[in-house]
């Protein structure tokens, strides 16, 4: 096969990690790689299908599903194999899958949604004989429809996912996103971004979004987006409990980093409806998961995570402070403001650092916010008393 040098074959590869470290490699520039493994000695060998992908072009928001995808379980291999593709049925169906998906992700990086959601969707009446991994189909149906904010049938998408793999830790995710998306857009509503719109990223899909408000289920009422942020933060946590029989270890941060901002978001709902001992309960879980992921986003050199990571505990942190600072407690309240400080710091500090696959998008969207809190942070301290003496502040 003629191949165009942008995209050179890859020869053997061992595991996941070597597919990853493929991906970050700037001379391949590649966004997929596809590779099979025989995982059993004996005859018949199991071949098994996987991909490892990446979008640089997506959201504004961590991505927490890229990583490895699997296509089902084993495919018998003998040793003696000696049949062309189009004589082994399922591994025929399964490298028809795979083209189909590539095709979709293809038009994904390019921006292109509606087309992408067209090809998953028209790849399930091509392939009716496909169910062995098809939750892979599944999922990257409701991941599209996500992005265009068709909420109801990314649901619907993400359910059938689990139905088909029920430790599916990216279907729970993409779940757990729609509910925390149709409460973020009834907050939108609520509460205009004020002074931080300075910060907001041109999104190409605003106006998809605007109809989304007009169109989908969003939380009916403020107090509704209570109910939707914990069925979110309920499927974060099946996801976090999945994560051990799941094949790509690193989501097990990705499904933390989830489930910690899902408990900041309701902690900050609680606020807006004046709930403040169910909002701190919810700050300090949140605080907790946190905090021992920066740890390993660093390790791995994810510096976006990172950053968002940092901007999630500065922003729990400031709303500790202030439950401090309501009770007179101003020591306290001076030294949780001052770490919330520290972090928004650490996060605007990550600010062109480029991830381990080169890409800055995620750290470089957060920053301006980080920087924004950072300096409000700061000018509160300055209000406050030097001792608890002076109480409130």
């Amino acid at each position: 096969m003629n191949l165009p040098a942008s995209n050179p074959p890859i020869g053997v590869i061992g595991d996941t990690d070597t597919a990853r470290i493929l991906l970050q490699d700037n001379n391949i520039a590649a966004n997929m790689v596809i590779f099979g493994t025989l995982d059993n000695p004996k005859d018949p060998a199991s071949l098994m299908l996987d991909f490892v992908y990446k979008n640089p072009q997506i959201d504004n928001e961590p991505n927490s599903d890229i990583g490895r995808q699997r296509l089902g379980s084993g495919i018998p291999i003998p040793a003696a194999f000696q049949e062309t593709v189009d004589e082994n049925a399922d591994l025929f169906v399964r490298a028809q899958a795979v083209v189909w998906l590539s095709r979709g992700l293809a038009k994904e990086v390019a921006g292109r949604y509606e087309e992408a959601l067209a090809i998953f969707l028209d790849a399930e009446q091509k392939l009716p004989k496909w169910k062995e991994g098809k939750e892979v189909l599944y999922y990257f149906q409701g991941r599209e429809a996500f992005y265009l904010r068709k909420l109801g049938l990314a649901e619907e998408k993400f359910k059938l996912a689990i139905e088909s793999r029920p430790d599916y830790v990216s279907a729970y995710l993409g779940l757990g996103n729609v509910y925390l998306e149709r409460a973020q857009l009834r907050m939108q509503l609520e509460q205009p971004a004020g002074d931080v719109a300075a910060c907001e990223v041109v999104d190409p899909l605003t106006e998809v979004i605007r109809q989304a408000q007009a169109n989908e289920r969003i939380s009916a009422t403020l107090s509704d987006t209570i109910t939707d942020t914990t069925t979110a933060i309920d499927f974060y946590r099946q996801a976090v409990s999945s994560t051990a029989t799941f094949e790509w270890k690193p989501s097990i941060d990705m499904a933390n980093y989830a489930l910690a901002n899902g408990l900041r978001t309701r902690g900050d709902i609680n606020i807006s409806l004046q709930n403040l001992p169910a909002a701190e309960e919810d700050a300090k879980a949140a605080a907790a998961i946190f905090e021992p992921l920066f740890q390993r986003f660093e390790d791995r050199q994810e510096n976006g995570y990172l950053a968002y990571s940092y901007y999630g505990l500065g922003q729990t942190e400031r709303a500790l402070a202030f439950f401090h600072e309501s009770r007179g407690e101003t020591a306290e309240a001076r030294s949780t403001f001052e770490s919330a400080m520290t972090h928004f710091s650490s996060c605007s500090d990550l600010k062109d650092q480029v991830d381990a696959d080169g890409g800055t998008r995620l750290q470089n969207n957060v920053s301006c916010y980080c920087q924004f809190w950072s300096g409000k942070v700061e000018e509160h301290l300055q209000s406050l008393p030097a001792s608890d003496e002076g109480g409130v502040g």
